[in-house]
């Protein structure tokens, strides 16, 4: 796992293993990621970006921009892969 010393990570969090979060070599800044987010194994979430609360990366997901609260993000680049109804039965 290799985390970026300025990332900021939210409350909650559960980040799987092989996951990498920081810097793109593009872009100043680093992710602030939300909280309650999962992260799956050998995710990358790159740049200044913001993750939203309540949001799941899947595995081996490349996120390079900003992903709203409650969605499920994924592939290569991410993209929403569908939202994550709250209180829903």
């Amino acid at each position: 796992m290799v985390i970026h010393r300025a990332a900021i990570i939210g409350q909650n969090c559960l980040i799987s293993q092989h996951v990498t979060i920081g810097g793109s070599g593009t872009r100043k800044g680093v992710p602030v990621i939300g909280d309650n987010v999962e992260i799956g194994a050998g995710a990358k979430v790159l740049g200044p970006i913001r993750i939203g609360d309540g949001v799941i990366i899947v595995a081996n997901a490349v996120v390079l921009t900003d992903v709203d609260p409650n969605m499920v993000v994924g592939v290569v680049p991410s993209r929403v892969l569908h939202s994550i109804n709250k209180g829903r039965n």
